[in-house]
This record gives structure tokens, C-alpha cells and sequence, in this order.
């Protein structure tokens, strides 16, 4: 098996899990919320008007510690959100939330399975409980597989493949960075 871009996974591992959006450039944001499958299936959505979505990043940490999740990781594409101030602003409410956190920047446009493996072993090291994502539509993509191999003792390429079904993934949390 080669290197290979990833483009999405192809199941549903928002349905059987935890799914929370803040996107913080666009006029509307949706937020989703799916229980575990024991105890059924709900979705949650609204929306919002852009000055009512900003800021919210700044309250991702208590968005996550009202789910019960302790750690997360943090996956980012480009350095521009540390220039930006978006991550200080990102580690600063999971920090007064006593969220603890590790991170894996680099998510390119078209995924590397490369940098998802890197941020399942990160993942899987780090014993989280909880992934968040600060990007685009690239790092979305890989946090869905990130999620699932997080869960997984084999090889996430055999999602991919029809080898294996996803039966169980971290939760996600995902500030968008799009326009």
C-alpha cells in the first residue's frame, strides 16, 4: 500500500457519535449532537447570524467538559492558526476548562494517510478522549478517520477498503476555519 490521499470515510461515524461545530467565518453554523447507538439516535441543529458566532471559540473548553471528555487533540492544518491567535485562543479556554490537550498540525489539502496514522499513534499514546479539529474541509476529513483508528487495533486503511466496519470512534468537536 502506498501513500494515498484520504478524501472521506466512507461511513457514518457522526451518527454513532458525539459531533459539535462552531464554523467562524461563515453567516450560519450548525451544530449536531448523535448519542451513542445503546442509547438511541438524536440531532440537534440550529443556527446562528456571524456576530452571534463570534467568539466561540473562545468557549470550546467548557463545550467539551460539559460532554465529560478530560483530553483531547487538537488537529490543525497550517501554522497560520498559531500566527492568527486562533490556537492560543483554543488552548486558553480548554486550559481554564481543565481540558488537557496535545496537538498534530500539518493536515494538507487531499489528507496524507501519512499525518493520519501520525495522529492515531498521537491519539492512541496520549490516551484521549476526545478530538478536536481547527480547520478546513481537509482536517475535517482526517479527524473522522483519526477518530475511528483512535478506537481501532488494526489498520485504518482497512476502513477504506471494506476490510473492517467502523464500530466505535472518539468524539469530534470541530471549529471551522472556511469561508
Amino acid at each position: 500500500m502506498g501513500e494515498g490521499s484520504l478524501c472521506c470515510l466512507p461511513v457514518s461515524i457522526i451518527s454513532q457519535k458525539l459531533y459539535f461545530e462552531i464554523n467562524l467565518y461563515s453567516s450560519h453554523s450548525f451544530v449536531a449532537f448523535s448519542s451513542s447507538r445503546s442509547q438511541g439516535y438524536q440531532n440537534i441543529s440550529g443556527e446562528w447570524d456571524m456576530n452571534e458566532s463570534k467568539g466561540k471559540e473562545n468557549n470550546i473548553g467548557q463545550y467539551i467538559k460539559e460532554y465529560g471528555y478530560k483530553k483531547a487533540l487538537i488537529v490543525y492544518g497550517s501554522e497560520r492558526i498559531k500566527r492568527n491567535g486562533l490556537f492560543d485562543r483554543v488552548a486558553r479556554s480548554l486550559k481554564q476548562s481543565d481540558i488537557e490537550f496535545v496537538e498534530v498540525g500539518g493536515v494538507v489539502s487531499n489528507p496524507l494517510l501519512s499525518k493520519v496514522n501520525e495522529a492515531i499513534g498521537v491519539a492512541k499514546e496520549s490516551n484521549v478522549d476526545a478530538i478536536l479539529a481547527v480547520g478546513g474541509g481537509s482536517v475535517l476529513d482526517s479527524v473522522k478517520t483519526i477518530a475511528a483508528g483512535a478506537k481501532y487495533a488494526g489498520d485504518v486503511w482497512d476502513f477504506f477498503i471494506g476490510k473492517a466496519v467502523v464500530r466505535d470512534a472518539l468524539p469530534l468537536f470541530s471549529i471551522l476555519t472556511l469561508a
